[in-house]
């Protein structure tokens, strides 16, 4: 179920450059952020996750979570600078 109040976008010039959205299910809430390469480190990605858990914390989200690849240091370092850290879980996938 797609949650358009969860969507956000960051636009230049009328064109999209960056986009958040989440999905809430009352027991726990997922986020994906994006930002395109041309636009990461200009702040797009830090105003939308600042956007996007205002409105969580409305509808008193208390656990937000999200899944960054091990490798991706400058999106952890985003994460970090948001006083996100990590969790002790195991990722688990199958393809």
């Amino acid at each position: 179920l797609f949650q358009t109040e969860l969507f956000f976008i960051g636009t230049v010039k009328y064109s999209v450059v960056a986009s958040v959205m989440a999905g809430y299910d009352t027991l726990e809430i997922g986020i994906l952020l994006s930002v395109h390469t041309k636009f990461q480190g200009f702040g797009y990605g830090q105003k939308l996750m600042q956007k996007i858990e205002n409105v969580l914390a409305d509808i008193d989200c208390c656990k937000l979570y999200m899944a960054v690849l091990i490798a991706n240091e400058a999106v952890l370092g985003l994460y970090s600078n948001l006083t996100y850290t990590t969790d002790d879980v195991v990722s688990l996938g199958k393809s």
